[in-house]
């Protein structure tokens, strides 16, 4: 099911749990974060559970982190059941209740984390600068490039590294830039 679940023929759950035990035998903490599809794997929770526990993960943070399966618009698409946000954290809780490992349902609070303000923005949306290309991006026709300091996800381009273009900005969201070539 794994290497289904990886698209490996050669993907071995069984060695990423020896590393992940090998990691806490050295004083390394360890968070599990396993994808659950419904339908496919999610009456596996539990096992990672007991698993979580034998091998002593979670000393400073929370020992897992359940992740929702997400259909992703430039991942693969198995057919399986998506489940809510609210739907899967009410799975959580109950996996709580059942098996008494806390926190399941995890807030920004267990990694120490707390609000911050904002960086302030250096572009706004429309606004026309020159971007020096310095990477490829993930897909076709994607660059990343730098401008005043900051990181610009350039679209719909054929631009080459080290090149110099002018490119519109088109989204700001997050201080994430986002632009088109002029």
């Amino acid at each position: 099911k794994e290497k289904m679940l990886m698209g490996m023929k050669d993907y071995s759950l069984n060695h990423v749990l020896k590393i992940a035990e090998a990691l806490v035998n050295a004083g390394i903490d360890v968070l599990l974060a396993p994808v659950i599809i419904f339908g496919i794997n999610d009456n596996e929770a539990e096992t990672f559970i007991e698993f979580a526990r034998k091998i002593g993960a979670g000393k400073k943070w929370p020992a897992l982190g359940f992740q929702n399966y997400v259909p992703y618009k430039f991942g693969r698409h198995p057919t399986v059941k998506f489940l809510s946000f609210k739907d899967f954290y009410a799975w959580l809780r109950t996996l709580e209740e059942k098996t008494g490992m806390r926190p399941l349902v995890l807030r920004p609070e267990h990694f120490g984390m707390h609000r911050r303000k904002f960086i302030p923005l250096q572009f706004h949306i429309g606004e026309v600068v020159k971007v020096k290309i310095i990477l490829p991006g993930r897909i076709e026709g994607e660059m990343l490039g730098t401008a005043r300091n900051r990181l610009i996800e350039v679209i719909d381009t054929n631009a080459k590294v080290d090149d110099k273009i002018r490119v519109k900005i088109v989204r700001t969201r997050h201080g994430i830039y986002v632009g088109t070539p002029v």
